[in-house]
């Protein structure tokens, strides 16, 4: 769950970066934030961050209350910022031209501690194995009202 905290917030402060450099960046005479293509991306940049600093504090706070962190929950978790996170370093990177790919700024950066940190504590595939392990073991159980011909459909 760390390793989750720590990439919404690194996809926090590169938004805040990006809409930074949008905003002072100047090309053909204008800001770079003029142009709608890159707002369109700061924003879908920063609906992602939001995405996950919502899930990540409804998280915490069930396992608050409950004393105790499920596995299926963080692998869940995890896969998801794993997504988010490399989207957001190549959003990070395309918003910053040829300058995101530069190791002197601070956006470049945190772009590669959100790809490095997709590696830490279960990968894409690695996380996927261990959803589908655990759900081959929980057995399942049938609909609310269904028959028990329905049941026996299921659990074939």
């Amino acid at each position: 769950l760390f390793t989750a905290v720590e990439i919404a917030a690194t996809l926090g402060a590169l938004v805040e970066r990006c809409i930074d450099h949008l905003n002072t960046r100047v090309q053909f005479g204008v800001a770079l934030a003029t142009f709608q293509v890159l707002r369109h991306q700061a924003v879908q940049l920063y609906v992602q961050y939001e995405a996950a600093s919502v899930m990540l504090a409804r998280q915490v706070a069930d396992t608050v209350r409950s004393g105790q962190l499920r596995g299926r929950d963080a692998a869940v978790i995890k896969l998801y910022l794993n997504d988010l996170a490399r989207r957001g370093a190549e959003a990070a990177i395309q918003l910053h031209g040829g300058m995101g790919m530069t190791t002197e700024l601070p956006a470049t950066r945190l772009a590669q501690r959100l790809i490095a940190a997709q590696f830490e504590h279960g990968e894409r595939l690695a996380l996927l194995d261990a959803l589908e392990a655990m759900e081959a073991s929980t057995p399942r159980k049938p609909f609310a009202g269904a028959s028990s011909r329905d049941a026996a459909s299921l659990a074939a």
